[in-house]
Order: C-alpha cells, then sequence, then structure tokens
C-alpha cells in the first residue's frame, strides 16, 4: 500500500473511437460519437491546456499505426471483424495524427496504452477473451506500434476495465496500471448491484477514492473512480447533470481530505453526446480544480507520474 502526502486528481482517456466495439454483440449504438471523437479530441486539449492539467491519453495501438501489424481477426476469430473492413471505415479506425497533436500540446500529456487490439484480458460478455498467447501477441504489436513514434509508454489501461495477466505488464515495459473502478457497492450480491448502479447513477452519492497498490516490486495499481460521461442509453441517460457535477465535487473533495487519488476516466467519443454540456460542467470542475491546487491542497499527476510521487509506508 502506498500513501501520499496530498490529494491527487489523475483524468484518464480511453483513447479508442470505434475500436472499442468490434464484436459482434457490442451495438453500434455510438457511430454518431465517434465521428466527433476526434474534434472532441482536440477541444479536450485545448482545454486541458487552458487550465494547465495534464492527462493520461490511453491508446488503442490500431487506431494509429503507420504499418500494419497484425489483422484484427486474428484477435476476434469468432466475430465478423475484418481487416479491410476497418479500412474502409478508417474515419472511426483510424487516427495517425494523434501522435502528434498530444506531442504538440502546451500541456504535457501523456501518451499511454490501451492495448493493441482491444481485446479482453478477462472473461466478460463476448465470445471470445485473450489467452496467454494472445496477451503476448497483443503486447509485442503494442510495442512495435509506440516504436514507430519513438515512444515506450509506461501505462497501461485495460480494455473494458477488465484487468487480466497483470504479471506480464512489467516483461513489456508498462510500470502502472488502470484496474478496475472501485464501487460503494462492490462485494454485494449481482441482484443488489445492478439495483445499486441505478441508485448511483442517478443520486449524488460521492464516489469512491483509493490508495495506489504494489502489485509487485515493479508494478502500480491505480483504480478508476468516476466514469464522467452522460450517455444516450443505459441508466446514464437519465443522470441529472447537477448529480454528475456533484459527483466531481465530492470526489474531489474527499481525495484532499483523505489525500487520496480521485481517478477521473472517459472516452473522447462519450463527450460527444451533449457535448456542448460536457464541456460547460468540465469547465466548472476544473476551475475548482485549479483553485485547490493553487492553495497547494491537490496535485494533478498523469498516471505516469504517479510512479514517482508515492512514498511507501
Amino acid at each position: 500500500m502506498r500513501k501520499l502526502n496530498k490529494g491527487c486528481l489523475i483524468i484518464s482517456l480511453d483513447t479508442e473511437l470505434g475500436l472499442g466495439h468490434l464484436a459482434d454483440n457490442e451495438i453500434k449504438k455510438f457511430d454518431v460519437q465517434f465521428l466527433k471523437a476526434k474534434d472532441v479530441t482536440t477541444r479536450l486539449i485545448g482545454l486541458f491546456n487552458k487550465y494547465k492539467i495534464s492527462a493520461t491519453w490511453a491508446i488503442v495501438g490500431k487506431l494509429i499505426e503507420k504499418e500494419k501489424i497484425i489483422d484484427i481477426e486474428h484477435f476476434y476469430p469468432l466475430d465478423n471483424i475484418t481487416e479491410e473492413y476497418l479500412m474502409t471505415n478508417n474515419d472511426i479506425y483510424r487516427y495517425e495524427s494523434l501522435v502528434k497533436l498530444l506531442s504538440e500540446s502546451e500541456t504535457y500529456q501523456e501518451i499511454a496504452s490501451h492495448s493493441y487490439s482491444h481485446i479482453t484480458f478477462k472473461e466478460g460478455n463476448r465470445k471470445h477473451s485473450a489467452n496467454e498467447n494472445l496477451v503476448n501477441n497483443d503486447f509485442n504489436a503494442v510495442i512495435k506500434c509506440f516504436h514507430e513514434y519513438k515512444l515506450s509508454p509506461k501505462s497501461f489501461v485495460y480494455p473494458q476495465n477488465r484487468p487480466g495477466f497483470e504479471e506480464l505488464l512489467p516483461d513489456f515495459g508498462f510500470s502502472i496500471f488502470r484496474g478496475k473502478e472501485v464501487k460503494w457497492y462492490d462485494g454485494f450480491p449481482r441482484i443488489i448491484i445492478k439495483i445499486a448502479k441505478g441508485i448511483d447513477n442517478l443520486t449524488p452519492i460521492p464516489p469512491c477514492v483509493s490508495l495506489p497498490a504494489l502489485k509487485s516490486p515493479n508494478l502500480i495499481e491505480t483504480n478508476g473512480h468516476l466514469h464522467f460521461a452522460k450517455l444516450p442509453n443505459g441508466y446514464r441517460r437519465l443522470m441529472p447533470w447537477w448529480v454528475l457535477k456533484l459527483k466531481l465535487y465530492f470526489g474531489l473533495k474527499k481525495a484532499i481530505y483523505l489525500k487520496k487519488t480521485f481517478h477521473l476516466w472517459t472516452h473522447p467519443y462519450d463527450l460527444g453526446f451533449q457535448e456542448q454540456k460536457h464541456f460547460k460542467v468540465l469547465e466548472w470542475f476544473f476551475k475548482k480544480v485549479n483553485k485547490y491546487q493553487s492553495s497547494e491542497k491537490l496535485i494533478i499527476l498523469t498516471m505516469g507520474d504517479l510512479t514517482n510521487k508515492i512514498e511507501q509506508v
């Protein structure tokens, strides 16, 4: 277990566009938002620069590869997805200019990995999840992909927030990963969890905060705490904006009081739904963040920075 000397805010962005929804059972509910994601990304970087905020951008390698490393079919053998399909829809499956955009940001933005293929590293609701061979193939492709940009990412964000094969991460140069989201209803019976999720999305119950955990001598886990998004489907379509604002505020205050991390995460395409309202809330939140930062009650860190800012208890 690790401790901090003040509250800490971490912001990470799962940057995948349409590559996060390749499996057959993942209905393409977000296609309109995928098309907005590149403009949203540019706008987000501008907002981060305005408030001097560094974030961790976890990128799916397939999105930015300069030359094809492995066919996508290799990772989705039971789904009707092909490399040809990706190539004919490159407006939502390709974003080669992203690395340059982030590298040229006035305020430092960390470039991290969100896997190469967005395969699931642990069994879930997909037909197929990774075995050790596929995991190694994915990680090797990640390394090759980022080496094309002379980058060696140290931070890793698991697709679908489902950690697996964590013991392999240090072998590929990763020193920190974002684990599963921590929720107040963790450990409840499954039927109760479904009800609790609805309650959590409709009321201003404060999000959890936590300390980073040492998983091995060379690997740290930091948990996610709040998915910043009001979505067009599911419970989140019913979430009032004032509830989302209060969750942001309560999470920040809780982290400051307990000297723990408040890890906010989202997908850039999430903010394409009711974009103006999302950015209005974010700007309101960043003003609060800057206030607490200037009073030295809060520090803003990327995931990579976090590994250098913790002390052993």
